[in-house]
């Protein structure tokens, strides 16, 4: 049987989060969070798969999505979203325990909010996502300072009298949507999925929705020991299910990333799966995560 969907909105101090909920309310919450500048139509083809009884919610992070931008003239900040993230938790589910399943930004976020708030996260999903990018010490001025030039130039150009948001074409907006942050491009399927929530419709076309601020990445500034003294502190089951080809193309690669991989190899709390998959895995491969997934559930 299928699930009852339904689309929610989460009040905060600055407007509203945007949720698309599957489920029965009543049931234990699994919060489903997407990656950067996707939305929370990632997982629409992942849910149906999943065991009934539980109330998937799955929202649009600030600034993705149907969801309000953070308010303007601001830094995009790491903690505003782990704090967003609990805003949610604490009206949907009380302070009793939930899953979370996040894919790339979605899962980093978890990693923290795992670590932070060890009583309210029972189970820990993660979709190709380890920690946040990291510095090095020797790094960190120049990391702060490019920060705040980024947001300034972006600040300036975005005021510009002259600049107006570009309007496209439904196809146009699809292939953008299937051009990638990070791994291979996504199917026509997976893009149209997207789109229902990545856009607005102006004039004879479309406006992208996602805050322009992302377009500088979410950075925190912390070195890798800082990082993995955080993920060492997470208390709860983990199932980390990575892509191999993200792994062959930029984790092998790149001795930050690498040096977590390992770390999160040593956690006890840790299950790491290899799925032969691209980055996008809840969006391209769904079937093949649901067995592994589903016995972790249980």
């Amino acid at each position: 049987q299928s699930m009852n969907v339904s689309e929610i909105k989460i009040p905060v101090p600055w407007g509203h989060i945007a949720a698309k909920a599957w489920g029965v309310p009543t049931n234990s919450l699994i919060l489903c969070v997407h990656g950067m500048q996707d939305n929370s139509a990632s997982f629409d083809k992942l849910i149906p798969l999943l065991p009934d009884h539980y109330y998937y919610v799955c929202i649009d992070l600030p600034g993705h999505g149907l969801s309000s931008h953070f308010p303007s003239g601001l830094l995009l900040d790491w903690l505003n979203y782990v704090l967003a993230c609990h805003r949610v938790i604490v009206r949907l589910a009380s302070s009793k325990p939930i899953i979370w399943l996040g894919h790339s930004l979605g899962g980093q976020l978890g990693t923290y909010y795992a670590a932070i708030y060890p009583h309210l996260v029972d189970k820990l999903i993660l979709l190709d996502a380890v920690c946040p990018r990291k510095v090095k010490l020797e790094d960190t001025l120049d990391k702060v300072r490019d920060i705040l030039s980024n947001q300034f130039t972006l600040e300036q150009k975005l005021q510009d009298p002259n600049k107006k948001q570009p309007v496209y074409s439904k196809q146009q907006v699809l292939d953008k949507l299937k051009q990638r942050l990070l791994g291979n491009e996504i199917t026509d399927e997976a893009a149209e999925i997207l789109f229902s929530r990545a856009v607005t419709p102006r004039d004879d076309g479309f406006v992208f929705n996602f805050d322009q601020r992302l377009k500088n990445k979410l950075y925190l500034v912390m070195t890798e020991d800082q990082q993995h003294n955080i993920v060492s502190k997470i208390q709860c089951q983990t199932l980390c299910i990575l892509s191999q080809d993200s792994f062959d193309r930029f984790w092998i690669v790149n001795e930050m990333y690498i040096g977590t991989y390992y770390h999160f190899t040593q956690h006890p709390k840790f299950l790491i799966e290899m799925i032969d998959c691209g980055h996008d895995m809840e969006l391209t491969d769904p079937e093949k995560l649901v067995g592994v997934i589903c016995d972790f559930l249980d």
